[in-house]
Parts: structure tokens; C-alpha cells; sequence
């Protein structure tokens, strides 16, 4: 996958680098991971591992920073708040950013409809960059997560924290953004980089025989849609009619789980990943524009036991639950 189109404005303004590019390859629309490690990097293998940040010294940024340290074990890792040095566009450094695409579907030459997605990537730039050319066009994704936007599909897109994922604003813009799932992320990342895999999870992953473990342990489901800690109806009084049906919904939800379940805030999962010495799991929903994934995810270490994606669907419905509990054996 190649970074297609620069948005070199929100460097500037934002200090962060954001990409914005078109996806031509379709697979990657549904992947909640996709790794693809270039053919061309054998011999250069990986040298350091930027985070790029608008501002890396606020306490969240910090933490942000150590989680990054602590999981990602193939390189040393330092941190760029500013634009990068065209110096740094060699073979072995890698960036960590958030970058943003956008799928186009057009008819008779008219735009029909256009999909919006947001990832934390890890990329760098292809062997093949001259300086004389323009290095953005060399972009080349290795590792790739895609983050649900609390207001995907709802209108405006939440971007408080201009997709810095190492401000304090962007677990609120992003309902899996939280520091246990950037845990989990880069645990993943590091564990399929590290055995030079290629996935993408467009069909369904295989479950794990780990999943079996589910038939005794709890699996946890963070409650995206109600209450505080900015779900979808976050500024919704309790006594409205849309929090109750939403409430309703999700209890007859958490309910088709034939196995032990527990409905938890972000906040409570968050904290349970953070702070985990065993097995953890827990569900991890992804909507983009039109597709949803539901997974389960062991968030002592980040590996992925279980993914089901579905077309053009979008809210978590009793038959995701449902089928967990049909794959655990």
C-alpha cells in the first residue's frame, strides 16, 4: 500500500504528519491489520522507529511515548514534533502517525459516495526516493490499524486532536484510541513485523485454538454508544428516548453471548489492559463508512484470536456475539 496524495498543510499547522491518499488497493478497506513487509528492505532491516507529535511533552504524551518504547522491541524508538528532515528519508527509519484515507466511488464520471478511514500506521519510504523528487510519493505503509471514529457515519467527523495520537484528545475522537488499545497495537505490530508477516484481514481471520480459553474467562465488551467518557450519546440525558433504546439494545446484545461476558466503560478496559499480568480479552469493534469488524483481542499481548468483518453493516448486532460464542471450542 503506498501513501498516495500529501497533506503537507496539517504538518505545518498541526505539527503532525498526516496522510490523505486514495485506496487502490480494496483489500485494505476492511482490515483492522494489514502487514506488509517490503520486498526491497531485507538487507537495510529497520533502524529507528520515529513517533511523529505536535507536542511530546504533556504527561499523556509521555505515557503515549513510553507505551510506544516498551512494546516495540525491533528498534530504538525516538520522537519528531516537527516536520521530518528530508535526512531522515532513508532506508531503516520507520514513522508512526495516524494518517487518514479516503475511498471514492464514483459513476459516470460523478461521485457517488466517498468513504472516509483513519489508521496508526507505521511507513517509510521506498528504496527507489531520489532527493530530487518529491519523497511523499515514496510513502510506503509496513503496518497498519484502523481506528473507529466516535462519530463515523453520525456527520461531522470528531477530530479534536488533528489525528495526534499522542494528544490527550484523541482517545476522545477515536472510541478504540485509548492507551490499551495503542498498547495492543503496537504489541501486534512488533509481533507480525518481527516473523516478516504479510496479512490482511479483508476474509475472516482463523481463530485461534487460544479462543478455547473463552469457554472459563470473561470477555470484556467496552460500551461505545452511552454514558460518559465521550461514547456516541455521551451529552445524552438519561431520560431520553434515543439513551434508553440505545441501553436497551446493547443489554439485549451483551445478553446472545452464550459465555461469560462483562459490559465495561472504556475507561474500566483501559485500565485492565494497562495493567494486565494475564490473559485479557476483550471485543474490539471497528466501523468504518461501510464495513464493520468485530474482533477479540488478548490485551495482555495485543494478538488477534478471533476477527469476523461484515459488508456494509454497521452497528454491533446480536449474531456478532452470537458467533463468537459458535467459534469457541
Amino acid at each position: 500500500m503506498k501513501l498516495r496524495c500529501f497533506n503537507s498543510s496539517k504538518i505545518i499547522r498541526h505539527l503532525i504528519l498526516v496522510t490523505t491518499f486514495f485506496v487502490l488497493n480494496f483489500h485494505s478497506l476492511f482490515a483492522q491489520y494489514e502487514i506488509q513487509y517490503p520486498k526491497w528492505y531485507p538487507e537495510t532491516k529497520l533502524k529507528m522507529l520515529y513517533i511523529l507529535t505536535g507536542d511530546s511533552t504533556t504527561t499523556y504524551a509521555k505515557d503515549i511515548i513510553d507505551i510506544v518504547k516498551t512494546n516495540w522491541k525491533l528498534t530504538p524508538v525516538s520522537v519528531l514534533t516537527n516536520k521530518i528532515p528530508e535526512s531522515f528519508m532513508v532506508n531503516g527509519n520507520v514513522f508512526l502517525s495516524v494518517t487518514s484515507y479516503s475511498k471514492t466511488m464514483s459513476k459516470n464520471n460523478e461521485v457517488v459516495y466517498a468513504n472516509d478511514y483513519y489508521h496508526l500506521d507505521i511507513w517509510t519510504v521506498e528504496n527507489d526516493f531520489k532527493p530530487s523528487k518529491k519523497w511523499e510519493d515514496y510513502g510506503f505503509i509496513i503496518a497498519s490499524a484502523e481506528l473507529y471514529n466516535r462519530t463515523n457515519g453520525m456527520g461531522v467527523i470528531a477530530n479534536e486532536a488533528h489525528e495526534d495520537f499522542a494528544s490527550a484528545l484523541f482517545p476522545n475522537d477515536y472510541l478504540n484510541g485509548m492507551n490499551g488499545n495503542i498498547k495492543n497495537m503496537i504489541q501486534y505490530f512488533n509481533m507480525m513485523i518481527s516473523h516478516d508477516k504479510t496479512i490482511s484481514l479483508l476474509r475472516d481471520h482463523e481463530s485461534t485454538a487460544e479462543l478455547s480459553n473463552l469457554k472459563t474467562d470473561t470477555l470484556f465488551m467496552p460500551n461505545y454508544w452511552y454514558g460518559n467518557l465521550n461514547t456516541m450519546l455521551g451529552d445524552t440525558k438519561e431520560t431520553t428516548s434515543d439513551y434508553k433504546r440505545t441501553a436497551k439494545y446493547l443489554e439485549n446484545v451483551v445478553k446472545s453471548y452464550p459465555y461469560k461476558i462483562q459490559f465495561v466503560t472504556r475507561g474500566e478496559l483501559n485500565d485492565r489492559i494497562i495493567n494486565a499480568t494475564k490473559n485479557i480479552y476483550y471485543v474490539n469493534i471497528i466501523q468504518s463508512s461501510a464495513d464493520k469488524i468485530v474482533s477479540v483481542i488478548n490485551g495482555l499481548n495485543g494478538n488477534v484470536i478471533y476477527s469476523q468483518t461484515t459488508r456494509k453493516s454497521y452497528r454491533i448486532k446480536n449474531s456478532d456475539l452470537e458467533n463468537i460464542g459458535k467459534a469457541v471450542k
